[in-house]
């Protein structure tokens, strides 16, 4: 039986921050409403253009994908790394972002975890 994660949740089990990174933060901290809007505009502007790509047949829905995924994982390791709490919504607009480039991501997510190891086919090689 396969347990599928929303990647904000699996960057969360995956990262855990150096024990010097959280003692120079000062504690956790909130973030505030607007920088954290600041930052899902970021992450949809990245996605936007993942899904340009894909409409111009320049990816495939389960590469952009992939991509909003780890662009989203590195935003959340980075505010962890900070001490930031609060950022579920940040979160939740990832998974959103995630499924709306790829609507077949918990399939293609289970793909990438059984391939061993992962790779890229490029022009037919995989690489």
């Amino acid at each position: 039986m396969w347990v599928t994660l929303s990647p904000l949740s699996m960057a969360m089990a995956l990262y855990v921050p150096h024990s010097s990174a959280a003692a120079n933060s000062g504690g956790s901290k909130t973030m505030k409403s607007d920088e954290i809007k600041a930052l899902i505009m970021e992450i949809r502007r990245y996605a936007e253009n993942r899904l340009s790509d894909v409409a111009r047949g320049v990816e495939t829905p389960a590469l952009a994908a992939l991509m909003v995924e780890k662009f989203g994982e590195g935003i959340a390791k980075a505010m962890q790394l900070l001490g930031v709490e609060g950022c579920g919504e940040l979160g939740r607009e990832i998974d959103r972002l995630v499924r709306e480039v790829d609507p077949h991501y918990p399939k293609h997510l289970q793909y990438r975890f059984e391939a061993r190891p992962a790779g890229l086919a490029i022009n037919g090689a995989a690489h």
